[in-house]
């Protein structure tokens, strides 16, 4: 029994990255023999062993943002399709699915493919990838993972598909290290500000398009100064752009923007906000794990309604509040009901309850199910 998974990245931050690393950590230890196929910038070559997963890599010769394509993966592509017992994809990693939308290739692995998100870059790209493109490669696949009922639900790809080839596995966050902290970062925060406010408002993670953060920005005018103040604690392409805004709304009293921080110190730091807001714009944000990081720590949040799983761990008026994307005065009034309520003593084991249901114990449970029941198909189908 041989798997492999393949993806455009791994080594660095990320969502999907962290779901191919512990995928390969728990085939390793159901004692399956499996490599992570992933595309590199020439930096990585052949193969190697990173924290104990063996990778293969792939030089891209073409990038395109995060995806890139390599005429090396693509050469090798039927041979891998023979393999491997199992061969895992993770959705959109865009190189594969357009070999399967435009061939006809004969396989022996048995396909899956992990949906992580629907492709929103626009309405003529997004007509013709999901409208041909992921329909085409989900029509392959074997089994089709998912990590929130709200995706299949929502998702134009995933609408006619066979129910029954699909599992849901939403992501996890590691509760043995996001959990409330007395050593919260809170006092440091409150400093960066000339006026302290009242009410500590956090995002962290990347400042790129799909996180919305202009309306996180755009909703500071209905928000007084110093009563609340707003700190963006993270790196991105959108950053010049939003430290701009805040500059034009005179704002830069009340937005504080500040580096990433260590994942060691990030606890404390999800621990020391009256409110964590995550105001995604689009389906690009499939989950969001930053604000369950949030929620793990005691921290209420606040999440756009994508019909993905930003909406789906944070629940109504109990561990948070929902809101529409794109609306700033909306996103306003959540915040100062969540932090005048005093969401964040009044709700807090509720809120680190919830987030418990998506321990790494429990996905790996999850996970394991699923693997052990592939397993056993690709045994029966060999046999048969």
């Amino acid at each position: 029994m041989k798997i492999a998974q393949l993806n455009n990245a791994y080594g660095i931050i990320g969502g999907k990255e962290t779901v191919v690393k512990n995928i390969a950590i728990l085939l390793s230890e159901m004692g399956i023999d499996n490599e992570v196929l992933a595309l590199s910038d020439f930096s990585k070559k052949g193969e190697s062993l990173i924290d104990g997963v063996r990778v293969r890599w792939f030089p891209a010769e073409i990038y395109v943002g995060y995806y890139g394509w390599s005429f090396a993966l693509f050469h090798n592509f039927k041979k891998i399709l023979s393999s491997y017992d199992a061969l895992i994809i993770h959705y959109p990693m865009v190189q594969a699915e357009l070999i399967f939308a435009f061939s006809n290739l004969k396989r022996k692995s048995y396909l899956v493919g992990f949906y992580h998100m629907d492709v929103d870059k626009g309405p003529l790209i997004n007509t013709f990838y999901n409208g041909f493109v992921g329909k085409r490669f989900v029509k392959e696949c074997n089994e089709i993972i998912v990590t929130s009922p709200n995706i299949l639900e929502s998702s134009p790809v995933l609408r006619n598909v066979n129910k029954n080839k699909v599992r849901i596995l939403p992501l996890s966050v590691d509760t043995g290290h996001f959990y409330p902290r007395s050593d919260s970062k809170r006092e440091y925060l409150l400093s960066l500000f000339r006026t302290p406010p009242k009410y500590l408002v956090l995002y962290i993670g990347r400042l790129d398009t799909y996180k919305g953060l202009e309306y996180l920005v755009d909703a500071s005018r209905f928000l007084p100064y110093p009563e609340f103040g707003i700190v963006i604690i993270g790196r991105g392409p959108v950053e010049k752009k939003l430290k701009k805004m805040v500059k034009k709304l005179g704002a830069s009293d009340q937005i504080k923007f500040h580096d990433h921080v260590s994942y060691e110190e990030l606890p404390m730091f999800y621990s020391s906000p009256d409110v964590f807001v995550l105001p995604s714009s689009s389906r690009n944000e499939a989950f969001g794990i930053v604000a369950l990081e949030a929620m793990a720590c005691g921290t209420p949040v606040i999440t756009t309604e994508l019909g993905t799983g930003t909406t789906f761990y944070n629940l109504h008026k109990v561990t948070g509040l929902h809101v529409p994307p794109k609306d700033p005065k909306s996103l306003a009034q959540a915040i100062t009901k969540v932090c005048k309520e005093r969401w964040k003593k009044s709700k807090a084991d509720a809120i680190v309850k919830r987030a418990r249901e998506f321990s790494k114990e429990h996905f790996k449970e999850r996970l394991g199910g699923i693997l052990e029941e592939i397993e056993r198909k690709i045994r029966n189908r060999s046999n048969g």
